[in-house]
């Protein structure tokens, strides 16, 4: 019986954290001077544009040569304002 109770207050807590959360990501948007969640790119995707490796990619990420933005631990993503940057930098050299 307190097992199950356990379990439906865990329910109805991670549900009302979500909707506060979701509240809130319009604001966070907002602040970052973002349209919308959709603009940002996966690290999938970000890679498959650049058409790169995941070792490559990730060595790119670790020498901060392309800004990551952190929606929440360990969630990414990557502004592709950021990445066309990062690909005019590298047709330079």
């Amino acid at each position: 019986m307190e097992l199950q109770l356990y379990r439906i207050i865990k329910i109805l807590l991670l549900r009302a954290f979500r909707e506060i959360a979701y509240q809130e990501v319009p604001d966070l948007l907002k602040r970052y001077k973002i349209e919308s969640a959709r603009q940002l790119l996966t690290y999938e995707q970000a890679r498959a544009v650049l058409n790169i490796s995941k070792p490559t990619f990730f060595k790119i990420l670790n020498e901060k040569r392309l800004p990551v933005i952190e929606l929440e631990e360990r969630t990414f993503r990557i502004d592709p304002d950021d990445l066309k940057e990062f690909l005019e930098k590298s047709k330079k050299q």
